[in-house]
């Protein structure tokens, strides 16, 4: 299951978008923090993802991620690629009915670094 949130445009290139979160729950599967970076054209530009949280039962464990707006974009892929948005997904492998077990997410921040 994969919960998403979008947050549109990150205007200064090269800039840094750093994501943070709590996570808790009992996961047996990768449960994770996931950042995607999009143009406005909807032209895919990369992810970066946390570690996850622990198999088992995790008290209130911070998870954090961060992905920088490139300086350009790649002509052959994304032509006048930039500015861009960047879209939060909060991850968990599978259904609880194949075993993904529960985990829930809380204190979700978003910003760019100075």
């Amino acid at each position: 299951m994969t919960a998403h949130h979008v947050l549109r445009d990150l205007h200064v290139r090269g800039a840094v978008g750093v994501c943070r979160l709590h996570g808790d729950g009992h996961p047996t599967v990768a449960s994770r923090l996931n950042l995607s970076m999009y143009t406005r054209a909807g032209c895919y530009l990369g992810s970066n993802v946390s570690a996850s949280l622990p198999p088992g039962d995790s008290n209130w464990t911070p998870l954090s991620v961060s992905i920088a707006l490139p300086a350009q974009g790649n002509a052959q892929i994304c032509a006048g690629a930039l500015p861009a948005y960047v879209e939060i997904h909060l991850e968990s492998g599978a259904p609880a009915a194949a075993g993904g077990g529960t985990v829930w997410f809380d204190d979700v921040t978003f910003g760019e670094t100075p």
